[in-house]
């Protein structure tokens, strides 16, 4: 078997062959099981210059460096061909897994934070659509269907069909069982005169995918009944 001290001086000198190759005379990589992540140098004239870690040679050094420690999961080293100076600094497994917890929880509030902007916003959309538009709306049904037609969830649809009107999820562009049913044109009217885009926008839904998500808003009925 290799030694460390071997596989390290290995490693040393194939990487001085990459950054060379770039014309940098600094440098570092940063590996983590099972293969490198990054590679960027820096050039003699001083411009940074990221490096796309495709050199297998250096990558299965490393990885045979990193894989003879059972409790190492990542490596980075720093290199300075000018002063033949290479710093290793190992990342255990264990301070790899608390980086992607820390990642995952950061990445888990900003992902809330955007539901709840988002949220405030649907809920500041209060305008009723008012019985003109309403009226527009219900002639307009008589003739076409209102909503997207495409794969998977298409958002909220409205319809006239056997002389009622619906209102209801659309999944590849048909309207599913669960729908609302008006058996009169009077009585969709007035429902549809006292909605309004916040009221419309399924924030009622505990899954935040539904929020908002090609919803019913009077800027699609404007466009809807001008069509």
């Amino acid at each position: 078997m290799t030694s460390r001290e071997e596989l390290k001086s290995a490693i040393d000198l194939q990487l001085r062959v990459v950054l060379e190759k770039y014309n940098c005379i600094r440098g570092s990589i940063r590996f983590q099981a099972p293969a490198l992540l990054s590679m960027n140098g820096i050039r003699t004239d001083g411009k940074p210059v990221l490096i796309w870690p495709t050199d297998k040679k250096l990558d299965s050094l490393v990885s045979r460096y990193v894989f003879q420690e059972p409790e190492l999961g990542g490596l980075i080293v720093q290199a300075d061909l000018a002063m033949n100076q290479f710093v290793y600094k190992q990342v255990s497994k264990g301070r790899l897994q608390q980086e992607a917890q820390q990642v995952q929880r950061k990445r888990g509030q900003e992902v809330r934070k955007q539901q709840e902007n988002w949220r405030r916003l649907l809920e500041s959309k209060t305008e009723l659509y008012g019985l003109p538009l309403a009226e527009q709306v219900a002639n307009r049904l008589q003739t076409r269907s209102f909503g997207f037609g495409h794969r998977d969830y298409c958002g909220m649809g409205l319809e006239y069909r056997n002389g009622a009107y619906y209102y209801g999820g659309l999944w590849d562009g048909m309207m599913d069982d669960k729908v609302r049913l008006f058996l009169s044109r009077e009585e969709f009217v007035g429902w549809l005169a006292d909605q309004s885009d916040a009221s419309l926008s399924r924030l009622d839904e505990m899954d935040a995918f539904y929020w908002g998500n090609q919803t019913v808003t009077r800027q699609r009925l404007l466009e809807f009944i001008s069509e």
